[in-house]
């Protein structure tokens, strides 16, 4: 499973605004933050995850 992480370069003690399944609904969320940090830099970074079934 692929997962978007969307951080704050410019905030090095909590950069994660939020993780995302989603690449569209990452950028969505980036074009939002964008507004909320104007002077920051958003980045998105992909990490593949192993889904883990829990009985």
């Amino acid at each position: 499973m692929k997962t978007y992480i969307l951080i704050n370069t410019n905030q090095p003690n909590d950069p994660i605004l939020g993780i995302y399944d989603s690449e569209l609904l990452a950028e969505k969320r980036k074009f939002y933050f964008q507004s909320v940090y104007k002077n920051d830099e958003l980045k998105i970074v992909t990490k593949h995850m192993e889904y883990i079934d829990r009985e």
